[in-house]
């Protein structure tokens, strides 16, 4: 299985700064074939540096990617990766935790993570960032917001004022319970990973037939999420915007075994070679 991706982050018309973070990072394993890790995080805006949060979680799971799955990617499957993910949120929940005390401020951050490995694909979720599977003509919200709407939904207590307010959210939650899922891919998969800022404006129908064309690079897939976030801000969005879009078996001008030949050249030898890398923050300060 080939992937490909595309990414594209707007600060919007209000904010002063832009509290996303995203990371696309790709490489080939020559034990375990292609691999592909999308990350998005939402910074808290009613909160302090969420730019600080959204970006230490960015950059320690590309630490991650580019560090520690290359040592265990011979033995490691994609439920040993969830444990290893969800440890790390963990970690970095009580490190924003620390800090906002510390600084005496709150940061927070949401997550939405995913990983191709192979045929499978693995994602991880934490707060109202999104992940869609797009299959066959078919949009599928793979996660569910942890908001208070929905944690409320049909009881007596419901409170439509604080329907938006999240449940969890790293650096903030005392009790991190991230969700998580699996799944086997199929050609043409496609998956979309936003914050909220792109979806609150967002129709099935803008992607009904933009999402199912071929797009033969990362190139025409960042066009798209420009496109499609340019749309939602037309439509009076005012939050930051972040879009990542992810193709399973597609965006490669080369056939399979050209595509191993010019592998092999450039490994050289290694098993396990990053071939793209795109990480970005827009915090000037990252907690190690």
């Amino acid at each position: 299985m080939r992937y490909s991706a595309g990414a594209y982050t707007d600060i919007g018309t209000t904010r002063e700064n832009n509290q996303d973070s995203f990371c696309v990072l790709r490489a080939r394993s020559r034990v375990r074939g292609n691999v592909l890790m999308a990350v998005v995080c939402d910074g808290m805006g009613g909160l302090a540096r969420g730019e600080v949060a959204s970006g230490t979680v960015v950059t320690a799971f590309s630490d991650w990617f580019t560090k520690d799955l290359p040592m265990r990617i011979q033995e490691c499957s994609l439920k040993q990766v969830g444990d290893i993910w969800i440890e790390m949120l963990h970690g970095l929940n009580e490190r924003l935790r620390d800090y906002g005390r510390a600084e005496n401020i709150r940061v927070g951050t949401t997550f939405s993570g995913l990983l191709l490995m192979g045929t499978e694909y693995l994602w991880v979720h934490v707060g109202d960032s999104r992940i869609y599977l797009f299959r066959e003509g078919e949009m599928d919200q793979l996660t569910v917001d942890h908001t208070v709407a929905n944690r409320d939904r049909g009881t007596e207590i419901a409170d439509v004022r604080a329907g938006n307010m999240l449940t969890q959210c790293i650096g903030v939650s005392r009790a991190l319970e991230p969700d998580r899922g699996t799944g086997r891919l199929k050609r043409m998969d496609r998956f979309l990973l936003c914050s909220d800022g792109f979806y609150h404006r967002c129709r099935s129908a803008d992607f009904a037939e933009r999402i199912e064309k071929k797009m033969e690079s990362g190139a025409e897939m960042t066009k798209l999420c420009r496109e499609l976030s340019q749309l939602m801000i037309e439509r009076g969005e005012r939050d930051n915007v972040t879009a990542v879009l992810v193709g399973a078996d597609g965006g490669w001008k080369y056939g399979a075994e050209t595509w191993r030949r010019k592998m092999d050249r450039l490994w050289h030898g290694r098993g396990f070679y990053i071939n793209k890398e795109l990480i970005r923050t827009h915090s000037k300060e990252i907690l190690l």
